[in-house]
């Protein structure tokens, strides 16, 4: 049964120093995320720049599409 809903899900495109990665879930109580290279980072040296189940936009991704870096 899932208890909680943690601020990253599985599939969510995040940064870590300065590197994007996939989010592929959360350990320890939502305290650590596991990425997509198989290390585990703590959340608070992540940053969320896309949710995996809806689409948000941040200024990032906004500039980044008109010059064709994603």
């Amino acid at each position: 049964i899932r208890r909680r809903h943690y601020a990253m899900q599985p599939g969510d495109l995040v940064c870590v120093n300065g590197k994007k990665h996939i989010a592929r879930g959360c350990q320890h109580y939502g305290q650590y995320v596991s990425l997509d290279n198989g290390k585990s980072v703590s959340v608070k040296k992540v940053k969320i720049l896309r949710y995996a189940g809806g689409y948000v936009q941040s200024t990032l991704e906004r500039n980044a599409g008109k010059s064709g870096i994603i």
